[in-house]
């Protein structure tokens, strides 16, 4: 198993899958609501940001992801 950060967008589509397989935790719906509320962009697009930022030098992709994550409408 790796690990590996995601954006927001990501948890969001992940969580909404997993409902539709199970009822989440309530921790998992919390994370879903606040995922549902920030998070603008889709996946596909947030990836294109992270990459995006990510090829500018000094930005890793943690921090890439941390700014397509607040990324204002």
């Amino acid at each position: 198993m790796s690990e590996r950060y995601v954006t927001l967008a990501e948890v969001k589509k992940l969580l909404e899958e997993e409902g539709e397989r199970r009822e989440l935790l309530t921790s998992q719906k919390a994370a879903l609501e606040h995922a549902q509320k920030v998070s603008y962009l889709s996946p596909e697009d947030t990836q294109s940001l992270v990459e995006e930022v990510s090829a500018l030098e000094k930005v890793s992709d943690r921090i890439a992801i941390k700014i397509a994550d607040i990324l204002p409408k």
